[in-house]
């Protein structure tokens, strides 16, 4: 059995006391996705921007995630 995640992917601008981050990899759909993977497989559907995709690809690594299901857009 497989779950299905639909959320979102991004890259996030964070702000907080000690500095600003920008670039970092955000996104319901991602982080619900690489949580539940160390469990069961993982389908993702999601737009991602074309800018976070080469990031996202290295995240997943080997896991168990499908990401037919994201749309690239600019």
């Amino acid at each position: 059995m497989r779950l299905l995640a639909a959320g979102s992917i991004a890259l996030d601008t964070l702000e907080g006391p000690f500095g600003t981050v920008s670039g970092e990899l955000g996104g319901s759909a991602l982080y619900f996705a690489l949580a539940a993977s160390l469990i069961r497989p993982v389908g993702i559907v999601a737009p991602m921007g074309h800018d976070a995709e080469k990031a996202v690809r290295a995240v997943i690594g080997e896991r168990p995630v499908d990401l037919s299901g994201v749309a690239v857009v600019n």
